[in-house]
């Protein structure tokens, strides 16, 4: 349905900063399964901005240029109320901080898209007349993977990231405790060898503030890593029961230390969980299964169908 289409991707983010692993390098993937893939991104003079921080180029002429057959938006950030609804074809937007928009969902009418794609944070209690599905981060087999022998792991917990942003309580508590008790290897954000770290530690700390599974949440189980992590939407569907494959700990961080203290002592029952969390990754989580969902969702978009809700949104 797609190999005679154009795609058109338009973002902010730029390619090659490593923080656009989780975006624009899944995206490319459907360069084998179109007749012609473009990625317009922050570092292109058609994603120039004005002095209000807008895109000020025009839409038409984008459209002349490439006429592609779908734009895609990845994510909202950076785009005027009416951009897009100036593109005289399918319209998407891909987005991974729906709740940034959730009071504000007249933007996505004024740029009259035809379906919206949720993939970092969702409200599947929301109504609304444009389509929404809900597409999980996933992660690259090729990239992160599990080390050969459990053994050669450090066991400790790992953890790399903000930990000061104000939407992050849950991380902080966790951090905080683990810490005190000399449990935690901790990383910044711009960490060199962000999947060798991963996969260097038996256990890897997560959070999920924005309740749903973000991108770290994937490379942790694809690298045979243990997870740790509170409560989610959705948490059973994607990754099987409690304790199979991942451990659960409390939004408060209150039972973290003694989890931890159990799974240090018990490396076997560790490394069963790590073994159960990469089998559910390859079944379910990889690139190659999420591009298979993204390529359907758009063919149904191309052919008038109703577009099937795979992960229950």
């Amino acid at each position: 349905m797609l190999s005679d289409k154009k795609i058109l991707v338009i973002t902010r983010h730029w390619e090659k900063k490593s923080t656009s692993r989780l975006h624009l390098k899944f995206l490319g993937l459907l360069k084998n399964d179109v007749s012609e893939y473009t990625l317009l991104d922050g570092n292109s003079a058609f994603t120039s901005r004005n002095a209000d921080g807008k895109v000020c180029v025009d839409p038409l002429e984008v459209y002349e240029k490439y006429k592609p057959d779908i734009v895609i938006g990845y994510t909202s950030y950076g785009f005027a109320r009416n951009f897009f609804s100036k593109f005289p074809c399918k319209k998407v937007m891909i987005e991974t901080d729906f709740y940034k928009r959730i009071n504000d969902l007249d933007w996505y009418r004024e740029n009259k898209f035809d379906l919206i794609i949720q993939r970092g944070s969702y409200d599947p209690t929301i109504e609304f007349e444009i389509p929404m599905v809900y597409l999980p981060f996933s992660a690259d087999e090729k990239e992160f993977f599990p080390l050969a022998r459990w053994k050669q792991r450090k066991n400790i917990v790992g953890f790399a990231g903000s930990r000061n942003s104000p939407i992050y309580a849950d991380r902080r508590n966790a951090i905080e405790k683990l810490s005190k008790a000399n449990l935690l290897k901790l990383e910044g954000t711009r960490i060199k060898g962000y999947p060798k770290f991963i996969r260097s530690v038996k256990m890897f700390l997560t959070s999920t503030e924005i309740d749903s599974a973000h991108g770290k949440t994937f490379e942790t189980l694809a690298s045979g890593t243990v997870l740790l992590t509170p409560p989610f939407s959705l948490q059973e569907e994607l990754f099987g029961p409690p304790s199979f494959g991942c451990v659960v700990y409390k939004k408060d961080g209150s039972d973290i230390v003694k989890k931890v203290r159990e799974l240090r002592k018990n490396t076997n029952l560790a490394k069963d969980i790590a073994e159960n969390g990469y089998k559910i990754f390859l079944e379910k989580h990889t690139h190659s299964h999420r591009i298979k969902e993204l390529k359907f969702h758009l063919s149904n978009l191309l052919s008038e169908r109703p577009q099937e809700k795979i992960w229950s949104i």
